[in-house]
């Protein structure tokens, strides 16, 4: 997956969100003037969804492995884990709370008069298949699968993610040499599982018609006219639970929720109009982990949210009770509210798979609140089906929005890309979708982005001024960081009270401001190479700029970090290497800030020890694949190696090959800076025996799946270092 500048728009008529609208306005028609016919309809929205479930567990197993076995510590899973279930138990006990307070101001039973004496129970017992729900024992008990099979046989979401879950921290501890490899088996199959599902949603529209005329058709008018008043109050309490929730993750992330619809609007169409969440998710995932979310919280979130946050749900059932006294003539006591609120907080976390789960839950709520008669429930058989888009919809917005919440208090979202992606400026551009890319091939490259007038080559710039040292500079107030990250496009947000310095240099100006925050107590320094709109390509940085930027700020480390190709095919995509040998093919002269001066300088050991320790260490602790030492090559680019190139450099013993290393150390060693390079094994480069040659598209890949990792392990370093 890559992420590129936003294309030209496409014909109204391809977008999918038009598709799915449409054949959900043909179905609206058809059950209510066709309703007879209705009823021959809904295999296609049945078969629509039984296809996507078909992959949802064996892609969450998927995602979920990846995820995890890239974040590596059990302690650091476990605490996405706590924080969710905090998350999901405070947004559902709010959204039954809220459901109450609806039901004692509108009232939507009030008036009714039924007699329960009169109701049929015995399509109640047909609509739960006699079911119950399980117990706290029970319940626990169900997670565990019979076998691993039996899990992903029966699609129970909870059961695949206890295997996931093992199995990726299994996955984490064993050997350095197998991980990456089995590692990347297992990211290749899950890109196979999103393009079934991109063939899938060519049905979309036809599944969505068939969905909704057969609902319509067989529940539309009539229950409509006999439960409008209580259909209206979901609804109205769906949308003031949406409003306040949005608020809160707009506090607390930084996420617009409306355009977070926008940017899922096929999604959430769909899920209208086929009354699934689950026909979703697949896309939902792959979505939520381009908009910056982690993959390791995605993963862990979204089926767990399954079962544990379903918000749509809690409102409804809430207000059902509500509803169902007032329809029999029963006025609530403010403490049996209460404790219908406190049996459903506990019911409503396994309703998940339990066939008629929410007349089951009702059932047990009602009867042991003893309020009225179970029977009452059944009044709400005609109405159900009706409540089924509010509930789906909320159900998926609120696990969503949880999934950027959590990210957030673990430091795992990437609030730029974020940001870009929900604003349109940045757009997925997925080799995966066949709807993108009719050809069913991997993405064409993108045109080379356009030269930036800040990146301009450093030749001709004036020299440094003789009458000042560079270690005379003064640096401007609040410029107290020590220990600068020199990366690329997706660091932004990793500091907190993170304040820009623009910098003045004799050599033109750098690709960025310099942005100096705290982490982990520390003061932080932080520059992109590639600038902020990404549009600065390798063999136009200014990199005497950058670093003498970073000097004049009194940074006397940098931690840099850059994508790299691996030549030998042992060394797996993933792992990161801290070379400690540099070998120059870029051919570059703006590479001293000696342009008129006779000066000569030691570049024997072109990396600093004590900062490649510092780097090391931090990432070992964060579970990373390292490879200590090594020969990394730098080329100029734009351009990857020939392969001659690429057979030349393996034979000559060299590891790895990047763009960005050179100048960048020997600029650093004249200025008396320490200097780590950071590189992370994106590709194999185009050395024959491999199935990962580079590409842009595969680069970027990788560095939109480990940015986050990585930044987090970098900045671990540089609190380390002083």
């Amino acid at each position: 997956m890559t992420t590129t500048e936003a294309p030209k728009k496409k014909p109204w008529y391809r977008s999918l969100f038009v598709q799915v609208l449409i054949g959900i306005a043909a179905g609206i028609a058809t059950g209510i003037f066709f309703p007879g016919f209705s009823d021959h309809l809904a295999p296609l929205g049945q078969g629509f969804i039984k296809l996507i479930k078909m992959l949802v567990s064996p892609l969450i197993f998927l995602v979920v492995v990846t995820g995890i076995a890239k974040v590596g510590s059990m302690a650091a899973l476990g605490k996405i884990g706590a924080k969710a279930l905090l998350w999901f138990t405070v947004c559902t006990t709010f959204a039954l709370a809220l459901g109450l307070v609806v039901g004692n101001v509108v009232r939507p039973g009030a008036g009714l008069n039924i007699d329960p004496s009169t109701l049929d129970a015995s399509a109640l017992d047909e609509k739960t298949h006699g079911e119950h729900l399980p117990g706290g024992v029970d319940f626990v008990m169900n997670i565990i699968p019979t076998s691993v099979v039996d899990a992903f046989a029966k699609n129970n979401l909870l059961q695949v993610l206890l295997f996931a879950v093992l199995f990726g921290v299994a996955l984490a501890a064993i050997s350095e040499k197998v991980q990456p490899v089995l590692l990347e088996v297992i990211d290749q199959a899950m890109h196979v599982i999103f393009r079934i599902v991109s063939y899938i949603m060519y049905l979309a529209p036809i599944g969505a018609f068939g969905a909704m005329a057969f609902t319509v058709g067989n529940y539309g008018a009539d229950s409509l006219k006999s439960f409008g008043m209580l259909v209206l109050a979901c609804y109205g309490a769906a949308v003031v639970f949406i409003l306040i929730l949005a608020v809160a993750v707009r506090l607390i992330t930084g996420v617009s929720t409306w355009k977070f619809l926008k940017y899922c609007r096929e999604e959430f169409m769909l899920a209208l109009g086929t009354g699934s969440s689950e026909a979703v998710m697949p896309s939902v995932i792959k979505k939520l982990d381009a908009a910056g979310c982690d993959r390791s919280v995605v993963g862990l979130v979204i089926p767990t949210g399954y079962s544990f946050n379903l918000d749509g749900a809690a409102i409804y059932l809430s207000l059902s009770m509500m509803f169902l006294a007032q329809a029999v003539g029963v006025d609530l006591s403010v403490g049996q509210q209460i404790t219908i609120m406190g049996i459903l907080i506990l019911s409503s976390k396994g309703m998940a798979g339990v066939p008629g789960s929410a007349f089951v839950a009702l059932s047990a709520t009602a009867a042991a609140v003893g309020a009225f008669p179970v029977a009452a429930v059944a009044l709400l058989l005609g109405a159900d089906r009706l409540m089924d888009s509010m509930r789906v919809a909320t159900n998926l917005l609120g696990n969503c929005l949880a999934t950027f919440v959590i990210a957030r208090w673990e430091g795992l979202l990437d609030t730029e890309k974020m940001k870009a992606v929900l604003e349109g400026t940045l757009v997925v551009d997925d080799p995966d979708d066949v709807r993108a890319h009719p050809g069913h091939g991997a993405a064409a490259f993108p045109p080379p982005p356009m030269p930036c007038r800040r990146s301009r080559p450093a030749t001709g710039r004036p020299p440094m001024p003789k009458e000042r040292s560079m270690s005379d500079a003064t640096a401007p107030s609040g410029a107290d960081a020590t220990v600068a990250i020199l990366g690329s496009w997706g660091y932004y947000g990793l500091l907190d009270d993170a304040r820009s310095y623009p910098v003045d240099t004799p050599y033109g100006a750098p690709s960025d401001d310099v942005v100096i925050g705290t982490a982990h107590g520390r003061r932080v320094a932080y520059l992109t190479r590639s600038g902020r709109e990404r549009n600065i390509p390798p063999h136009r940085i200014n990199h005497r700029a950058n670093v003498w930027a970073l000097h004049h700020l009194g940074v006397r480390h940098i931690l840099a970090a850059t994508p790299a190709g691996a030549f030998d095919p042992a060394v797996g995509v993933g792992t990161v290497v801290v070379p400690d040998q540099l070998v120059d093919r870029t051919g570059r002269t703006d590479d001293t800030f000696h342009d008129d001066e006779d000066v000569r300088v030691s570049f024997a050991q072109p990396f600093s020890d004590p900062t490649r320790a510092a780097a090391i260490a931090a990432l070992r602790d964060q579970r990373w694949v390292v490879a200590d030492g090594g020969v990394v090559v730098a080329i100029r680019g734009p351009r990857f190696s020939t392969a001659a190139e690429s057979r030349w450099y393996a034979a000559q013993g060299w590891d790895v090959v990047s763009t960005t290393p050179y100048p960048e150390a020997a600029l650093a060693r004249e200025l008396g800076m320490g200097y780590a390079c950071v590189a992370l094994v994106t590709d194999h480069d185009v050395i024959a025996e491999t199935p990962w040659p580079v590409s842009q598209e595969r680069v970027q890949e990788e560095l939109d799946a480990n940015t986050l990792r990585l930044r987090e392990a970098l900045v671990r370093a540089a609190a380390t270092l002083s």
